[in-house]
């Protein structure tokens, strides 16, 4: 398991504020009625995708909600760092493009919530996982 990470706290000008005068965040809350909604999704049923005859996901896919989701500048494909990433910040998934839309809509107060197709599972996954991952990068994110 990983013992230390380096991380930082963002900095953000946000419209509301004194202009040129910068804050610092690190945690950026999603906003509450998106995320109740977000629970009502989780009983969608959604049929088998498939991104052309060959390659079709294995199994249905599935709506889920998070408790919490990480965004950052790290591809995260060591079992190690995901377990050490999944103790120290309790996340559950993780990518790499979400923190950018975050910080943008955070700044001009707008209320948000983002979703993923495909996630590097900081509580795991498996090689089905990372198969499909492979299939379906041509149209993640």
């Amino acid at each position: 398991m990983v013992r230390r990470f380096c991380y930082k706290l963002e900095e953000i000008f946000p419209i509301s504020g004194t202009p040129e005068r910068r804050q610092q965040t690190f945690w950026v809350l999603v906003s509450k009625p998106y995320y109740a909604l977000a629970e009502k999704l989780g009983s969608l049923k959604l049929s088998v995708a498939c991104v052309n005859t060959m390659a079709c996901l294995p199994r249905a896919p599935k709506v889920t909600r998070v408790p919490r989701g990480c965004s950052g500048n790290i591809y995260v494909d060591n079992a190690s760092y995901r377990q050490s990433l999944r103790f120290c910040f309790w996340c559950t998934p993780w990518d790499m493009e979400s923190a950018v839309m975050v910080l943008g809509v955070h700044q001009l107060g707008v209320p948000f919530i983002t979703f993923r197709s495909l996630s590097n599972l900081v509580s795991g996954g498996s090689a089905l996982g990372n198969e499909t991952a492979t299939t379906f990068l041509s149209i993640a994110a």
